[in-house]
């Protein structure tokens, strides 16, 4: 019988072929072909040729019952990150693509698979950490990201608002660090109710007494 030929760079699934391995031999005597694939998700793996053929190996393993990468970390805060960078960047369903995705924000090739943006940004991150990007009009991708708190983040966002008040420049969230008055309570008072600057940043916050309690 003649042998099927291979063609490097033929995809199946999610498997695409590189090349043709040494032929593995079985306990029963026959000789399988192996070839060496890259998996979409940037793995690379080792499996026969007819098992890539007929479609019983789909992926490096990546996908379990579905179409979910894994590789042991689906489900965990760093996962998650990533996907919501996937997610606002190329969903024009979800909640905020219009700020992304859809004001031509991109995320790089490398990052479209889990495995690349672990690659790049794994190193470094700590529970809690964001993504910041560090131009807010480029895309994601290593040399404009960065883990950053979320103070630090919120300190990068493009809709912060700067306020000049008795000589000082600072930003909206600063100065609600510096006068104890809530960052929201600011925001309402400058740009949802219009109020001067002056009054917004002296005057003091309303507290109301507690209703009596019925006994």
């Amino acid at each position: 019988m003649k042998a099927i030929q291979i063609g490097i760079g033929t995809k199946f699934n999610k498997l695409t072929i590189t090349r043709e391995l040494e032929a593995k031999k079985e306990s029963s005597g026959e000789s399988r072909r192996m070839v060496e694939c890259l998996c979409d998700c940037g793995n690379k793996t080792t499996t026969r040729l007819g098992s890539v053929r007929c479609g019983n190996t789909k992926s490096c393993g990546c996908i379990v019952g579905g179409s979910k990468p894994i590789h042991g970390m689906a489900g965990t805060r760093l996962y998650n990150l990533w996907d919501t960078i996937i997610q606002r960047t190329k969903n024009p369903n979800h909640k905020s693509y219009g700020d992304y995705g859809g004001r031509g924000i991109t995320v790089c090739e490398k990052w479209r698979n889990f495995v690349g943006f672990w690659e790049d940004m794994g190193e470094g991150y700590i529970g809690g950490l964001t993504i910041d990007r560090i131009d807010n009009n480029k895309g994601y991708f290593k040399d404009n990201c960065r883990w950053a708190t979320m103070a630090e983040q919120n300190r990068n966002k493009r809709t912060n608002i700067v306020i000049k008040f008795r000589g000082e420049e600072k930003l909206l969230i600063e100065w609600s660090e510096d006068l104890g008055i809530n960052y929201r309570t600011l925001w309402n008072r400058i740009v949802r109710h219009g109020w001067p600057i002056e009054r917004a940043l002296t005057e003091s916050v309303r507290t109301y007494p507690s209703s009596p309690k019925i006994l």
